[in-house]
């Protein structure tokens, strides 16, 4: 008897922070920073139905999140 099996697509994710850096005062710094998380999604699939038989077969359970957008920053003094 002879087995099938069906392997997906691999998955890569690429997250980027943008970062800059400000003087406000003689000791006072501020950093500010960007995030954009999951920039190339393509909707990638991270589990589908392995039911056999079914008219679901091989149907996505999973797609992986949207992007996102965060932003954020330090202040030293």
């Amino acid at each position: 008897m002879r087995t099938l099996q069906v392997f997906g697509k691999g998955r890569s994710q690429l997250d980027v922070r943008l970062s800059r850096h400000f003087r406000v005062g003689p000791r006072i710094r501020l950093q500010a920073n960007v995030d954009i998380c999951k920039v190339l999604n393509a909707n990638t699939i991270l589990g589908v139905n392995n039911t056999h038989g079914s008219a679901a077969w091989l149907r996505p359970t999973a797609i992986l999140d949207a992007r996102l957008i965060e932003f954020g920053g330090k202040l030293t003094f």
